[in-house]
Formats: structure tokens, sequence, C-alpha cells
């Protein structure tokens, strides 16, 4: 994820900036976000997506949230947590499905809304530091994520392990852990065509499979939200 979440400046959206480029913090820390829709040519969602490989196997998953959401809304969609929990149901068995997800402090509209859709959550606190260009949102929480999934590998019993983030450096490093500890257990990534790094196909030493999110997957960004203490989660 490697999220410091700075805010763009008007005029300051030139493509792979989104995460790192300078800029000021206001109150809504995904207030930026809305525009980057707009920063990068889409490539084309298939219509389903072929989940086929997770078929018959005891599955253990974890998304990387902000990757995720970014993503999806490059595609002008939003990601369906629910829709892929009861559709890897039905090719597999879950272990466990954990969303890590950041948020500002005392905020739990994200966390309830995952959990309502039957994913258990690792709330990570978006933190205000200052920089040479002003106070800045910070969060990076890809050490928490590959922390917790050491804490699986060690204690559960699963023999696959998807990755839902277009994050090739974080997805490379988890699939080495796994290789090196639970070298039973597979690895898989799924992620969104066009925001997906490359070595999440090349690498395939590491990956059992790279698996492409289809507009199934998906729903508009115009469809109903879920609204709590005026703020709308996706």
């Amino acid at each position: 994820m490697r999220f410091n979440m700075n805010f763009l400046k008007p005029g300051n959206l030139a493509v792979g900036a989104e995460r790192n480029a300078p800029g000021f913090a206001n109150s809504d820390g995904w207030a930026w976000i809305q525009s980057l829709a707009a920063t990068r040519p889409r490539r084309t969602l298939r219509d389903v997506t072929d989940l086929s490989p997770l078929r018959g196997a005891r599955v253990a998953i974890v998304a990387d949230d902000d990757n995720i959401r970014l993503s999806t809304r490059r595609q002008a969609r939003r990601f369906s947590y629910g829709t892929l929990l009861e559709r890897v149901a039905k090719e597999s068995s879950v272990a466990v499905a954990l969303a890590v997800i950041t948020a500002a402090p005392g905020d739990q509209g994200r966390q309830h809304y995952l959990e309502t859709r039957g994913w258990k959550t690792l709330v990570l606190p978006r933190e205000l530091c200052p920089g040479v260009h002003g106070p800045r949102l910070r969060s990076n929480a890809d050490m928490d994520l590959c922390l917790e999934v050491g804490c699986w590998l060690a204690a559960l019993s699963f023999d696959l392990m998807v990755l839902v983030s277009g994050d090739g450096d974080l997805c490379v490093s988890v699939a080495r852990a796994t290789a090196r500890h639970r070298p039973d257990v597979r690895t898989m990534t799924l992620a969104v065509p066009g925001s997906a790094s490359h070595q999440l196909w090349t690498r395939r030493d590491l990956f059992a499979a790279y698996i492409a999110i289809g507009r199934d997957l998906t729903l508009p960004l115009n469809r109903q939200r879920l609204t709590l203490n005026s703020k709308t989660y996706v």
C-alpha cells in the first residue's frame, strides 16, 4: 500500500503521483480520490471474474482496501466486498477474510460497512504529520498487513492465500513469506486490470494465478451508498 496520503493540489494530478504528490491535508481524507478516475486511461473490465482457480480450496483472503478502492474508482466503479465473498464461498471454503483499512481516528463507518458484509477488519489510523509542504495525512498499512498474514501462516489451516491488491511489492513480500514458512500454501492475487503490477502475472515462481477483477465484482459509482454520521461509504 505504501500510502502517505498526500493530498493533491489543483492541477497536480500527474499519473503515478496519486499516492506521493505533495499537497495540503483537508478535513476529508478521501476527497482527493474522487478525481482520480479521470487521470488515467481505463482498461475495459471483463464482464465476469474467473474464480475457478479457487475451486475446492480452503481459502484465506486479505484485501488491501486503499489499493482496491483507488483501482476500481479509476474504472468509475466501486468494489463489492459482499459479492466477492459470496462468489468465493461458492467455489471454496473460506477460512478467513480480512480487509485492512485506514480511517480517521474515531471513524468507524468503513469498518461497520465491511463487517456487515461478512469481513473481519483491521483498522489503522490516518495520522496528520508535518511535512515540507505543510501537514499531510499519512497511513502505511503494509507492515500491519504482512504481520497479520504471518500470524495466519502460523496458526490457521488453509491451502490458498488470496491477496486482493494490485501492489506488486506488497504482494511479492507476502508471497515470499508464505513460500518460506508454508510451502504447502499457494498464493494468488486478485486485482483490477490496468492498476495491477506486472509482477502479479510475471512472477510465476511466487504466484499460482493472477485473477483479473471483472464488472461482476463491482458496482456503479452512482448506486445508492451507505451513509453514517453524515459520511458516505462505498
